[in-house]
């Protein structure tokens, strides 16, 4: 699931996502002027990232709001924010076209990559087995390194005898 509209019957589930998951909502009026002139473009991002398995984006129509967790209100529309298991991790904030649109949504993607990589890792590393072998300590000489061509030519004749 990547693209949700809110409707009536998935509200919880929507507050539910919100609180679980890393997800971009997408808060929008029909009345509003801003959220009219944007909705087509919006549309086509939706469109773009509905099979990406990477991002959720929720789009959370105002009448709907009070039905909602309070943490997840906004005062303004259109307005895109993200969250992350319920916590505001980013508000757009840039001019409102397409560009800065998939910018935003695939800077989150490679946040999301980042923080999911991050807790693969942090599995227990293998202890290394301790090596009982000496170290050899590498002499600081200042002279310039010369050509053994005496041993290079032995190299080199032991290899052609074989």
């Amino acid at each position: 699931m990547t693209i949700v509209n809110i409707k009536e019957s998935n509200i919880k589930k929507i507050d539910k996502l919100i609180q679980t998951q890393r997800v971009v909502c997408y808060y929008y009026s029909d009345n509003c002027p801003y959220c009219i002139v944007i909705k087509s473009t919006w549309a086509e991002i939706c469109d773009k990232y509905k099979r990406n398995c990477n991002v959720t984006i929720i789009n959370i129509n105002r009448k709907f709001m009070n039905f909602m967790n309070p943490n997840n209100h906004v005062n303004m529309v259109p307005s895109i924010i993200t969250y992350n298991k319920g916590a505001k991790v980013s508000e757009f904030s840039d001019n409102r076209d397409k560009e800065n649109f998939v910018k935003y949504i695939e800077n989150n993607i490679r946040l999301a990559n980042s923080e999911n990589n991050m807790v693969k890792s942090k599995k227990p590393l293998k202890k290394l087995k301790d090596s009982k072998k000496p170290v050899k300590k590498l002499k600081d000489s200042k002279k310039p390194l010369k050509k053994n061509t005496k041993t290079n030519k032995k190299k080199n004749t032991k290899k052609s005898v074989k």
